[in-house]
């Protein structure tokens, strides 16, 4: 079957299929959460499934049932933005074996991903679930896996917008492998209903489910169902029994509001920056209110409190008082990393230190006896050191010792976790294609309070506004409402985005209804009595909907007292990506926000207008610039012509001294050596393709403006279509840069004299990313 005749007889199938809803479905006012399952799941876990779908009600909120038959994409796609469309869908819950969209063709939609999409396409695309929630955004099919036959890739279409707007929230509830699949998921969904009840109850809200009727809607991928298999279920009432609630101990009490608040900070994370720790405790007093009230607070731990700091966090986790928890740090699909090699201040240590370092790099070498030889030559070590890595007593006390440095999955099984929201800001944490990872360890276990989750499918960047909005919760607004005005094609929710603290409040109405009058945000923005992070969604919301100036963002920048709604309007203005932006940048880098600072500085890497030079220089040899803040000027500080970077180096000296000042200007002088010979190879007769084609791809990373020329010429004569493609890929990256109307404007003229259609749809994706 062709993609055409695939996607025309899935629109076909959908059209047939006539829904039996409940009455209030879709009524003016009145939003709906779709729930999203497998038949094998629904029929082993059809009880609790029924009680969460009824549990909706408790939100004023129509739950819609939807039974998956078809095992494709694309049918529940076309579903839930009929209902979107239709019934004032607000949602979906993904659960069970759910079909994994993996996207091609967008890597500017996620945060970090960048990977040679040659390799295999398993490790090359990105798992998204945008696909069934951002509905602007258009896709081409492009094949299902032969070995993972829940993997469906999809190329972002050329003529598709390229920013993720999404109009829905999802949130997948998977358990790993090894887990009772079928039981962890009914007992999860328990767990959310009594979660629910009780956070209405603190509030002080009085709800109780009505007993509505679910509609069941039952596809199937065979031409024989085209009219469709529908049955209207009565779904039990989501009142547990006295002694469900008690089987689970305190499972589900959730209290009215989020004031009790840790975050975490890991080995590596950030640069290990302290100022980037204290202002985001500062920060996160400002955005949720609740903390600052008797009896709430915000903690914090870092990784150098303990040796092996894993027992400490576990058991901070565990707190029964515990509503938020935000986890910054490495990490894989089943791991948490959290400590590096200690800090040792006696000779003891240090000795321990070395000659564990020696014993792991024996036990890795391929060639032993070279390693031996090269180390006690350049080291002048004891032979007897190396030795040591055959010891059996200490193999097993090195691997218990690298074991303690980390979370693994199985240690998270052995505590109980009572947070009831937890940010994973770390790598693949949340990665749902594999058979097992970190998140459903949180949101699974018998004695765990967890109930929604942020993390991540991919690896993540780590200078983003990780707790953007946070503070919603303080204002009764669900996990899905918050997170989907933030996320990018790796951020996905797990567990239940309905969550919330307290009662449902009219702002989470808002914002399921989408809410589009400019004089109601804009007064929200303007009142000195509102929320700082309602604040910031009038910004975001105004942006998006093109009611607010780059100019009107500028000023609220300059004038606002908060660090986090000045941000807001930092972030405002990135996404407009105008004519504003370059004096934003500069705004921010002399913010006391670090945060804002810091992404100030990111930008200013991206945007490399001449205007910031000596501002960025003068910050760099700054002895008090934050060491985040350092680590991202770095890239705009080599991106100045290497003559006037000097000139500014030395006008504002070193704090360090000529030793600092020689030294930075001789790294600018190899950084500019560098580009002259990657430059002259462009230029080349005969170029290395090798060489040519690395540093095309680096500059995805840098976007320097002073290469367009070359780029443009060497497109011109290069005859390799793979090197032709990277160009035209690079060219989008530049949205941010001073000179993105010059890339524009070789994307279209390259465009236009192209005819090799994979490059002219790569083309089209790049000018789509630098006109919007």
């Amino acid at each position: 079957m062709t993609r055409k005749t695939l996607f025309l007889a899935i629109a076909t199938v959908a059209s047939a299929l006539s829904i039996s809803l409940p009455a209030d479905a879709g009524k003016p006012g009145r939003a709906s959460v779709a729930v999203v399952i497998d038949q094998d799941c629904y029929s082993q876990a059809k009880d609790a499934v029924n009680e969460y779908v009824d549990a909706m009600e408790l939100d004023g909120k129509t739950g819609i049932l939807l039974i998956d038959e078809w095992g494709v994409p694309d049918s529940i796609r076309v579903r839930l933005e009929t209902l979107h469309r239709e019934k004032a869908l607000e949602g979906a819950v993904l659960i069970g074996d759910i079909p994994v969209p993996m996207i091609r063709d967008a890597q500017h939609l996620s945060s970090a991903f960048k990977m040679d999409q040659k390799r295999d396409w398993k490790e090359s695309s990105i798992p998204s679930d945008r696909y069934y929630d951002d509905f602007h955004l258009q896709f081409n099919f492009l094949s299902r896996d032969k070995d993972r036959k829940d993997f469906f890739y999809y190329s972002l279409a050329p003529e598709s917008p390229q920013q993720i707007r999404s109009d829905i929230y999802t949130a997948r509830i998977k358990p790993a492998q090894g887990q009772d699949k079928y039981k962890a998921i009914a007992d999860f969904l328990r767990k959310a209903v009594l979660t629910k009840k009780a956070a209405i109850e603190a509030a002080g809200a009085k709800a109780s489910v009505s007993g509505n009727t679910a509609a069941t809607i039952s596809n199937s991928n065979t031409a024989s169902a085209a009219s469709g298999s529908i049955a209207a279920t009565n779904a039990t009432s989501a009142t547990a029994t006295t002694d469900q609630a008690a089987g689970r101990g305190s499972n589900g009490l959730a209290l009215a509001e989020p004031d009790r608040v840790m975050f975490f900070a890991g080995h590596g994370y950030n640069s290990e920056s302290m100022v980037s720790r204290m202002n985001e405790y500062k920060a996160l007093h400002e955005q949720i209110p609740s903390v600052n009230k008797p009896g709430g607070k915000v903690d914090f731990i870092n990784f150098d409190f303990d040796k092996s700091v894993k027992t400490r966090l576990l058991s901070a986790l565990g707190d029964e008082d515990l509503d938020v928890a935000l986890l910054h740090h490495h990490g894989y699909n089943d791991m948490q990393l959290l400590n590096g090699s200690p800090y040792e201040s006696t000779p003891d240590g240090w000795l321990d230190l070395a000659r564990n370092y020696f014993r792991g790099k024996m036990r890795s070498s391929r060639n032993p006896e070279a390693t031996r030889k090269d180390f006690i030559e350049r080291f002048g070590i004891p032979g007897e050191w190396l030795d040591e890595a055959s010891d059996p007593e200490l193999i097993i006390k090195d691997s218990l010792y690298d074991r303690s440095m980390d979370i693994y999955t199985d240690d998270i099984d052995r505590y109980d976790i009572k947070a009831r929201f937890v940010l994973f800001d770390a790598c693949f944490n949340g990665a749902f294609t594999e058979a097992d990872y970190v998140v459903p360890h949180y949101l699974f276990g018998e004695a765990n309070n967890t109930v929604a989750a942020l993390a991540h499918s991919v690896n993540t960047l780590q200078d983003v506004w990780t707790d953007e909005l946070v503070g919603l919760f303080d204002e009764g607004v669900c996990a899905g409402n918050i997170f989907k005005h933030v996320w990018s094609l790796e951020n996905h929710l797990f567990g239940d985005p309905t969550f919330h603290f307290g009662a449902v409040s009219d702002l989470d109405r808002k914002v399921s209804m989408k809410e589009e009058k400019a004089g109601i945000w804009r007064k929200l923005l303007k009142s000195e009595s509102t929320p700082c992070d309602v604040k910031c969604l009038a910004v975001r919301v105004l942006t998006r909907n093109g009611n607010i100036t780059g100019e009107e963002l500028l000023d609220l920048q300059r004038n606002s007292g908060s660090g986090i709604v000045r941000l807001a309007a930092f972030n405002g203005n990135v996404e407009l990506a105008g004519n504003c932006l370059t004096e934003a940048i500069s705004l921010g880098l002399d913010d006391s926000y670090e945060l804002l600072q810091r992404l100030s500085a990111r930008y200013a890497g991206y945007n490399q207008s001449p205007e910031l030079d000596e501002q960025i220089v003068r910050l760099y040899v700054n002895p008090l610039t934050p060491t985040r803040v350092m680590f991202q000027l770095k890239a705009p500080l080599v991106d100045i012509e290497t003559g006037k970077a000097t000139e500014l180096i030395r006008k504002y000296g070193h704090w360090k001294g000529d030793e600092g000042l020689d030294s930075l200007i001789d790294y600018l002088e190899v950084c500019g050596k560098s580009l002259s010979e990657d430059l002259a190879n462009l230029e080349s007769d005969s170029p290395n393709a090798r060489n040519a084609r690395l540093f095309i791809r680096s500059q995805r990373n840098q976007c320097r403006a002073d290469i367009l020329d070359a780029l443009q010429t060497f497109f011109a004569k290069t005859d390799d279509p793979a090197i032709k493609l990277q160009i035209a890929e690079l060219l989008g990256w530049y949205r941010y840069s001073y000179a993105r109307e010059k890339a524009l404007g070789i994307c279209r003229s390259l465009h236009s004299a192209e005819s090799d259609p994979v490059i002219r749809n790569e083309f089209r994706r790049s000018i789509s990313r630098l006109e919007e």
